[in-house]
């Protein structure tokens, strides 16, 4: 039975039907959704100060709109063959793991030309080995974040000023994407730094891996 209270939408294993042109499409969602399942098919929902708990989202993770905020607790799973896409984009957006995660299957977009996003690991955020992270414009990271997957910066910037990253996968930085800064990174997949204007500070280097530098900077 699906049930909601206290700001909670308890959908107890059932779906939430979201896709285009149904009553939930377009709707905004403050507060929780608990256990199920979200289906989107073409149709978007609102983020705002949205926590998923328990979720398994059929379609994409939408934050392209201005200052949409989804916090992920006790895990999301996605349906598709292919890696699903999150969507940080819009000016302020804000994607945040609220305990310690593994994030699998996914393909997250953050920020844009001109809007700043931030991804926030929390105490311990897994990004799994089928995942990648690909950050564009300015973008600001914190948590302890251990990176199985890909991680690359292309133009703009990102800065993690407090957290940690441990890197098994490869992290690529290039094209240009400046003034990038990691607060401590331990190493024991590949760092790629490439192009002319690139560079990428790290303040704490724990280095076991490979490290190439073709034009960039340190």
């Amino acid at each position: 039975t699906v049930s909601f209270a206290n700001g909670t939408l308890d959908l107890s294993g059932q779906t939430l039907d979201a896709t285009k042109g149904s009553l939930f499409d377009g709707t905004p969602l403050p507060g929780t959704i608990l256990d199920g399942t979200i289906k989107l098919d073409g149709g978007t929902l609102n983020y705002d100060a949205t926590t998923l708990s328990g979720v398994t989202l059929d379609g994409p993770l939408d934050l392209s709109a201005d200052n949409a905020s989804v916090t992920i607790t006790n895990g999301i799973t996605f349906t598709g063959s292919l890696p699903e896409q999150i969507i940080v984009t819009g000016q302020g957006s804000q994607l945040s793991f609220g305990d310690s995660e593994t994030l699998d299957h996914a393909a997250i977009t953050l920020g844009s030309n001109g809007s700043t996003a931030y991804f926030r690991a929390g105490s311990g955020l897994t990004l799994g080995a089928t995942s990648s992270l690909t950050i564009v414009g300015g973008s600001y990271l914190d948590g302890a974040l251990d990176n199985q997957g890909s991680i690359s910066a292309t133009g703009g910037y990102f800065v993690d000023y407090s957290g940690t990253t441990t890197n098994e996968g490869s992290i690529s930085v290039s094209d240009g994407s400046t003034n990038d800064y990691l607060a401590g990174l331990t190493n024991t997949g590949t760092v790629d730094i490439a192009g002319s204007g690139t560079s990428l500070q790290i303040n704490g280097l724990d280095n076991s891996g490979a490290i190439s530098i073709e034009g960039g900077d340190t």
